[in-house]
């Protein structure tokens, strides 16, 4: 198997490098080269901040080895947290909190810029019963 974190993609404002295309590049040289069983993305998938148009990149983006082997990802803090809101202390989904969706275990260091709180990812990447009812 082969895990990885915090990928990104090239947008003009982070990771301008490109070093989500060269991950994908070396995952796709791997994968032709060597038996793969599974692709684990720990977090921190697209850094997309909010913006659907990088969500849209990244998938194209990872879609010549997810559509072939099997990928799991995980939820980091930027397609989690989410700080700003009107006051109505609901999340993205609706779903009314007692905070901002920034959870009191995170810690003031754990925040992203986007306030996705997870809807971009849970869309993009089902999973059995993930509980919040996004």
């Amino acid at each position: 198997f082969l895990a990885l974190a915090d990928q990104g993609v090239a947008n003009g404002t982070k990771h301008e490098d490109g070093a989500g295309q060269n991950v994908t590049r070396l995952i796709n040289s791997l994968a032709s080269n060597h038996t793969v069983d599974s692709i684990h993305i720990i977090g921190d998938l697209s850094y997309a901040d909010g913006s659907t148009q990088i969500w849209d990149k990244y998938m194209d983006m990872i879609e010549p080895f997810a559509s072939r082997i099997p990928t799991m990802v995980a939820v980091g803090n930027h397609e989690y947290d989410y700080t700003r809101g009107d006051g109505s202390k609901m999340d993205g989904s609706g779903i009314k909190t007692n905070e901002t969706f920034h959870p009191s275990w995170g810690g003031s260091g754990f925040h992203d810029e986007g306030g996705e709180c997870g809807v971009p990812f849970a869309k993009r990447f089902a999973a059995p019963n993930n509980g919040n009812s996004i």
